[in-house]
């Protein structure tokens, strides 16, 4: 079963350590939405407890459902009221009587009619099924028993998002830089794996100019990487052994490393195709 969570616990996971004010945050909140990176749920029971009839059904007395639940907000249909309902949240003033209108003041009757007009009429269900809200009572409307609107108007705080979602974002928003630590580590290996390359490879052109007779296919005249490597192997005392400069022994290669490098040198069109 799907996990919701509220809108301050995302915030919470998303932007904890962020050095943002609430405000940014709510609002970087919805900017994900109208990405697609989340959705928005509310769930449907006690004070927004709501009837509904399926979408594109004919409506009758006998159609009318009760909505219980969690139900996902029709992005569509959503996109301006929640304009508006990030507006309200952030605190827009309001214009009085006497005092002249400023850029982020608007008018109480125009608002009111802007609210009103943009309210969250149809919700889809877990199961991808659109419901139109409807008044359970039915009425009556030229001889014909009719189920009238019923929307809502979620508050930020009706607002719940998919854990998951939020867990995605999450991790994708985090930074992705290694400590001094893990990245001195990295380069290391890094270095250390390049320098046995080199060393194979050194061993290999020794082998080459020395024994090529024996490495390469006597019909076509062309090095096998299978050969080479055996002779690198019977070499290796060569190459591998002693000190490595300072004071540690050097290890000897394993046949199959051997291998894998004279493979990626000789085929070096195949090993950028790969990567």
């Amino acid at each position: 079963m799907d996990e919701f969570i509220s809108v301050d616990e995302a915030l919470e996971v998303l932007f904890d350590k962020a050095d943002m004010n609430d405000s940014n945050k709510i609002k970087c909140l919805f900017r994900h939405y109208k990405r697609g990176k989340i959705d928005f749920y509310t769930e449907l029971f006690g004070r927004h407890s709501r009837y509904g009839v399926r979408e594109n059904q004919q409506e009758s007395s006998e159609s009318i459902e009760e909505l219980e639940g969690f139900f996902k907000l029709d992005r569509q249909h959503c996109d301006e009221y929640f304009y508006e309902l990030l507006l309200l949240h952030l605190g827009v003033e309001f214009k009085d009587n006497d005092v002249e209108a400023g850029s982020n003041v608007i008018d109480p009757y125009e608002h009111h009619q802007f609210y009103e007009s943009f309210s969250v009429g149809l919700v889809e269900d877990m199961e991808g099924q659109t419901w139109r809200l409807k008044f359970q009572e039915p009425a009556e409307y030229k001889g014909i028993e009719v189920h009238h609107a019923h929307p809502i108007y979620p508050q930020i705080d009706d607002l719940l998002i998919k854990a998951d979602q939020v867990a995605v974002l999450a991790q994708a928003s985090k930074p992705q830089k290694l400590s001094k630590v893990e990245d001195g580590k990295r380069l290391g290996g890094r270095l250390n794996n390049a320098l046995k390359r080199i060393e194979v490879l050194e061993a290999a052109l020794w082998v080459l100019a020395n024994k090529r007779e024996d490495c390469i296919n006597k019909n076509t005249g062309k090095v096998v990487a299978d050969s080479l490597a055996n002779e690198v192997v019977d070499h290796s005392y060569k190459f591998f052994e002693g000190s490595d400069g300072n004071g540690k022994p050097k290890k000897a290669r394993a046949r199959s490393t051997i291998y894998d490098y004279i493979c990626d040198a000789l085929n070096p069109e195949k090993k950028k195709n790969n990567n």
